[in-house]
């Protein structure tokens, strides 16, 4: 069970990992999704096709109580240099709630699959920055794919 870090709060997104949930999140940037430009052609106009599709980043800011410590992306981030590359990448889902995460009738309205997914930047919350005794952190994703699952 994800550790809320202030009651007040609202956390409308969930990451679920290996069918358990893992962290609330208060903010999800799925990136853009972008398929690039096969330029090519003869005579003096370019023709344009269709080519591979890129996958940006994901950006993950999540609220940490100052009190309680929740290493869970710091360990995922960490174990990148000191473990296999295969090991470090995981699959989960994010699934976006129609009401704050506890709320009675809170169900998923979007849910999206991530895969090959690994920590490739951690920023931690600046010091002295609280509000409510709680912090900020940033988690950046490197990730091979991202696709609805419902919509």
């Amino acid at each position: 069970m994800p550790k809320i870090a202030s009651p007040l709060k609202n956390f409308n997104y969930l990451i679920t990992l290996n069918g358990f949930d893992q962290v609330l999140m208060q903010s999800i940037d799925l990136g853009e999704f972008e398929r690039t430009k096969n330029v090519h052609g003869d005579g003096d106009r370019d023709k344009k096709t269709p080519g591979r599709i890129v996958q940006q980043d994901i950006v993950l800011e999540k609220l940490v109580p100052t009190d309680v410590t929740d290493p869970f992306f710091w360990t995922w981030f960490f174990s990148s240099y000191t473990n296999a590359a295969i090991a470090l990448m995981k699959d989960f889902t994010i699934a976006q709630l129609s009401k704050p995460y506890g709320t009675p009738g809170s169900i998923p309205v979007r849910i999206w699959q991530v895969e090959n997914a690994w920590v490739h930047k951690f920023k931690p919350a600046k010091m002295g920055d609280l509000e409510d005794s709680n912090s900020l952190d940033t988690v950046t994703l490197s990730v091979d794919n991202c696709f609805p699952v419902k919509m």
